[in-house]
């Protein structure tokens, strides 16, 4: 019990001493790493082929042109449904009322 409770006691002291070191050791290598250099001897046409080629970009489109596809039947169907209705309603205003003929039984 004892040896895990100062593993873990320690873990913690490490932690708090990378919390503040490792900031500045990447702030000193940037200072002293010319990024220029580094980025002018990257082949950037070669690294974008690989990432097109490792994307199956036919299917991303087939997908999302699928659900554009069947959002947009789905938009249709609902505004089908509320032109029916409109109509519908518009139709029983227009038609003309019967008027029942009233029926009493008088003695």
């Amino acid at each position: 019990m004892r040896g895990s409770q100062q593993r873990e006691d320690l873990s913690r002291e490490l932690a708090a001493v990378l919390d503040r070191a490792v900031p500045l050791v990447v702030d000193e290598l940037l200072r002293r790493v010319d990024l220029d250099a580094v980025i002018a001897r990257l082949d950037l046409a070669k690294l974008a082929d690989e990432v097109i080629a490792s994307v199956d970009l036919p299917e991303i489109i087939r997908e999302s042109t699928s659900a554009v596809q069947s959002e947009t039947v789905r938009e249709v169907r609902m505004r089908s449904i509320s032109g029916d209705e409109a109509v519908g309603r518009a139709m029983e205003r227009l038609r003309p009322r019967r008027r029942r003929a009233a029926t009493h039984d008088e003695p």
